[in-house]
C-alpha cells in the first residue's frame, strides 16, 4: 500500500481547510497568519502537497479539528478527547 492509497484523495487537505475556515467565518490567509505561516504554502497544498507534521498540528489545534479529518482519513472533524 502506498501513501496515496493510505491518504486517499491528495487534494482533500486544502479543501477541508477551506471548509472549516468558512464554517468558522475566517479565511485560510487569516489562519496562516495566526500560525505564522506564509500564504505561499497554499500553492503547494492546492496541488496535493501536505505541510510538515509540526504545521499540521498547528493547523489542527487552531481549527480545533482532527488531523485525520484534515488528511481525509475520516469524515468526522471531531478530535478524540
Amino acid at each position: 500500500m502506498n501513501v496515496l492509497q493510505i491518504l486517499g484523495d491528495v487534494f482533500v487537505f486544502y479543501e477541508r481547510i477551506k471548509i472549516i475556515c468558512k464554517e468558522r467565518e475566517t479565511t485560510v490567509s487569516a489562519l496562516l497568519r495566526k500560525i505564522d505561516l506564509s500564504t505561499a504554502n497554499t500553492g503547494k497544498w492546492k496541488h496535493g502537497g501536505f505541510p510538515s507534521a509540526e504545521v499540521l498540528i498547528k493547523i489542527s489545534k487552531e481549527l480545533d479539528c482532527s488531523i485525520d479529518y484534515l488528511l481525509g482519513l475520516t469524515n468526522n472533524p471531531e478530535i478524540n478527547k
